[in-house]
């Protein structure tokens, strides 16, 4: 699922200039197709995913963004909460630290 620039404007409460400038400055992760368009697993319900800046200043430049939505919303076994493995997306959701997502979503495209 993604949004348009417009939609994610309305959802962030901002100008639509905005979102481009986000997305400029690499403080939103999104792609052109007639138009941008932002994955969703970026936003909450009350803005932003907390400590996506520090995940998408480490995300590899080389990695489709098919992969880094996939990631993000899979369960990785380095990432527990009560003894279970939890997507990266729900691990910011529980305000874990975002430095542990950001160190595992650099090594996307490498050998395991």
């Amino acid at each position: 699922t993604s949004y348009s620039v417009s939609e994610a404007a309305q959802l962030l409460g901002v100008d639509a200039s905005r979102i481009r400038h986000r997305l400029k400055d690499g403080k939103l992760l999104g792609w052109k197709d007639h138009g941008w368009r932002l994955p969703a697993w970026q936003f909450t319900e009350h803005g932003t995913l907390p400590g996506l800046d520090v995940v998408l200043r480490s995300i590899p430049d080389d990695q489709p963004q098919l992969v880094v939505a996939a990631f993000m919303n899979t369960p990785q076994a380095d990432l527990e909460l009560n003894g279970k493995p939890v997507s990266p997306r729900a691990w910011l959701l529980a305000h874990g630290d975002p430095q542990r997502v950001a160190d595992l979503i650099a090594t996307l495209g490498t050998a395991a």
